[in-house]
């Protein structure tokens, strides 16, 4: 699809967050649930910690084991087999039966949404269940299948939900709670899949070593607050990065529309049109 960009200030701007809205996967929609005006000014104070609330922290501090100069999409399926197999590892016996499904299962259908997990039941384990050291290696598989930039915005959004848990006015107490799922076998030689997510954030991702490919399908990206104070007192804003791309290509053709290219998996590269 090629998009003509309008001289009119509001138009552009409309222009310009559909197009953001492709920036990280062929098929994403871009929402938020409610306004800023919902969520406090003020960052809580409070000392009291929550299992969710260590999710936020899993996702921005995990440490990657995939090796870092994956540029191919087998690399990435290699990577983010491992990183599954050892996640795996980590589960017991009763987990892993949780968060391992038929690659056919119907199910992997109808358990993704960008709605909180009251709204829709999930498939998997929810990582707010789970220990510190499940979490951390539940986010490395993501590490290993993202890029550095769209795993940033993923953590970015789990920390927003996060913020939004403590600071709004919400009464949806599964703010926050994000699950895990594969679908098949972990493998860098067959196919399987893996399917995150939870309130704004909805990722499947195919992986099929036999054809070496990946597939981002259907994948939500969505964010509340648009801008909030992290617990270190830093500015997060999880979109910002595919807005200021998507604006340079648009600025640099403003009379020809806009394409774009959007870089998923570490190998994973995606032209969107």
């Amino acid at each position: 699809m090629t998009t003509r960009i309008s001289s009119s200030e509001p138009r552009f701007r409309r222009r310009l967050a559909l197009l953001a809205s492709l920036a990280l996967v062929g098929v994403l929609a871009f929402t938020g649930c409610g306004s800023a005006s919902d969520v406090s000014s003020s960052a809580s104070t409070s000392g009291t910690s929550s299992s969710s609330s260590s999710v936020a922290d899993a996702a921005a501090t995990a440490s990657s084991t995939a090796s870092a100069d994956a540029t191919t999409t087998t690399d990435t399926i290699f990577d983010t087999a491992a990183a599954a197999e050892a996640f795996l590892a980590t589960l017991t016996e009763d987990q892993r039966d949780q968060v391992l499904y038929d690659y056919d299962d119907e199910i992997k259908t109808t358990s993704w949404s960008n709605f909180p997990v009251t709204f829709v039941d999930r498939a998997g384990l929810n990582l707010g269940d789970l220990t510190k050291e499940q979490q951390a290696a539940a986010m490395e598989v993501l590490e290993a299948l993202l890029s550095e930039e769209a795993y940033a915005t993923v953590a970015g959004i789990i920390g927003g939900d996060q913020y939004l848990l403590e600071n709004s006015s919400s009464t949806e107490t599964s703010l926050g709670q994000y699950y895990i799922a594969f679908f098949g076998t972990p493998s860098d030689t067959d196919a399987w899949a893996v399917q995150f997510g939870g309130h704004h954030l909805g990722i499947n991702a195919s992986l099929d070593g036999s054809a070496d490919t990946i597939t981002f399908a259907p994948t939500h990206l969505g964010v509340q607050p648009a801008v909030y104070t992290n617990e270190d007192g830093e500015e997060v804003q999880p979109f910002d990065a595919i807005y200021l791309h998507r604006r340079l290509r648009v600025l640099r053709q403003p009379d020809r529309g806009a394409t774009g290219d959007a870089h998923l998996g570490r190998g994973q590269h995606v032209r969107t049109r």
